[in-house]
């Protein structure tokens, strides 16, 4: 109670009273009783939360500050994860998948519930593991864990993962559980411009491919992958030279989860989403070997600034690092009108899968 009364009291509120009789002082109300038995509980610690700051939580099943660990659980379904049917980034894939993008999500909602009084800055050497399909019945149940790693003047950083129970052939759900994403989550007291990477930008005289305008890009999502409607986030192509790539997007919002209106996400989630939608246009575009069977697998790091606005319209850029016979490694960015950069990711790795 105390910690928490500091975490989240107002910043100007300094001092913490403990007492059976709590005197007449303003003061944080703290509710100790959760719900009972399997339903979702959105009482973690004493401290009541709103859903939709956290909508990629179902449960908290512990919470160990001195430890610095906490548990969680989720059960991904179509039902009510609304964006899960629009996912399936290969045509070939029996039912749609758990996005990296809300895997990302996933790990930066239980590290802030780790340190609320914290701000979360980005993820590092992030590793997609194994894919998660989610069948439209029964859905998959998933366990987050988070936990505290190591303490730094300026950053604190927690080890993040997400497994879920395994599926037999049949569909059946098995006792047996792997690990599909892992990682590290980086927090700050506060949220600071992200550092200008030298020689970037990307001008018209590095492009030597024809513009891709929406008419175009929608028949490529079509032809060449399942993404639907909210999994179509690229709009413009300017255009690809050797090595680099340019492209537009306009952020859209919508109810991405049944019952909670726009979730109020941690960080731009599409705006990651559209980055790695450049690195396949780029193979498609240059007609590299395997550009229609490229999925993500992981990455070095990834900082952000601040969420998007629905309707802000983002210039993505990105270049190529190196290559090899399984795939690419690639720095992106992505600058908003101002020209200011509000998210870069290093070394994402995208590689060939095969069915």
């Amino acid at each position: 109670m105390f910690c928490r009364e500091l975490f989240l009291g107002p910043a100007q509120q300094s001092w913490v009273i403990l007492a059976r009789t709590f005197p007449s002082v303003k003061k944080t109300l703290v509710e100790s009783k959760g719900l009972s038995g399997d339903e979702a509980s959105p009482c973690v610690g004493g401290v009541r939360l709103d859903q939709r700051d956290f909508p990629m939580i179902g449960r908290v099943e512990t919470l160990d500050l001195k430890q610095g660990e906490l548990v969680a659980k989720r059960t991904f379904s179509q039902a009510s994860d609304l964006w899960i049917e629009d996912h399936k980034p290969l045509k070939f894939l029996k039912h749609p998948l758990v996005s990296g993008i809300m895997a990302v999500e996933t790990f930066l909602e239980a590290a802030h519930l780790l340190y609320p009084h914290l701000s979360v800055l980005g993820v590092r050497r992030l590793k997609f593991s194994d894919i998660l399909e989610c069948p439209p019945n029964p859905g998959r149940e998933a366990r987050i864990l988070c936990r505290r790693e190591e303490d730094a003047v300026q950053e604190v950083r927690c080890h993040v993962e997400l497994s879920s129970a395994d599926l037999s052939p049949s569909g059946r759900l098995l006792d047996t559980w792997s690990t599909n994403y892992l990682g590290k989550v980086i927090l700050g007291p506060r949220i600071t411009p992200l550092s200008p990477v030298s020689e970037f930008s990307i001008n018209a005289k590095d492009l030597d491919t024809r513009p891709m305008e929406t008419p175009d890009i929608q028949e490529s999502y079509e032809n060449r992958t399942g993404l639907r409607g909210r999994y179509r986030v690229i709009e413009k192509i300017n255009g690809t030279g050797p090595g680099v790539i340019k492209g537009a997007m306009v952020y859209k919002e919508q109810e991405d989860m049944a019952g909670l209106g726009r979730a109020r996400y941690h960080y731009p989630p599409y705006l990651l989403e559209a980055l790695m939608h450049l690195f396949a246009f780029y193979a498609a575009l240059r007609q590299e070997e395997g550009a229609s069977n490229l999925i993500p697998a992981g990455m070095e790091e990834m900082r952000f600034t601040r969420p998007a606005r629905n309707g802000e319209r983002f210039t993505l850029e990105a270049r190529l690092r190196s290559r090899d016979d399984q795939g690419f490694t690639w720095d992106a960015r992505a600058v908003d009108e101002s020209n200011t950069t509000i998210m870069q990711v290093h070394s994402v790795r995208m590689n060939r899968f095969s069915q």
